[in-house]
């Protein structure tokens, strides 16, 4: 049994979709524009997206941004499914979040030998 069927075998009203939220620093994209502005970084490290660390934007009005746009959340999709395919974070071994986000940004996520290989081309997406 692979690791999504054995998770969600033990959720007995499981019905077949997966949803992912996070609405303490959610914000809808508005039909106009591609991306939302944080005035600064946010997240828990181990999910966040490379460009979340690497890339500040200058507003018209002075400010200093982070943009954030929907390969954010596929990077972190596919941290979530690297953490159920193998019990942990492709960033574990990092405890300081400044070494974890220099991880993030610079190395090569090392993916341990799974039995389905289809499973581990899905994370790679």
């Amino acid at each position: 049994m692979n690791a999504f069927a054995e998770l969600f075998s033990k959720q007995s009203s499981f019905s077949g979709k997966l949803k992912l939220i996070d609405f303490g620093i959610a914000n809808k994209i508005q039909s106009n524009k591609t991306s939302v502005y944080k005035e600064s970084i946010i997240g828990t490290a181990d999910f966040m997206a490379p460009e979340s660390f690497q890339r500040r934007h200058k507003l018209e009005d002075g400010k200093s941004v982070v943009k954030y746009n929907q390969k954010a959340d596929i990077w972190s999709l596919g941290v979530i499914l690297f953490n159920l395919v193998y019990g942990y974070s492709p960033f574990a071994a990092w405890k300081d979040n400044f070494q974890k986000s220099m991880a993030i940004c610079n190395e090569t996520i090392t993916f341990p030998h799974e039995e389905d290989p289809l499973l581990v081309d899905v994370i790679k997406v």
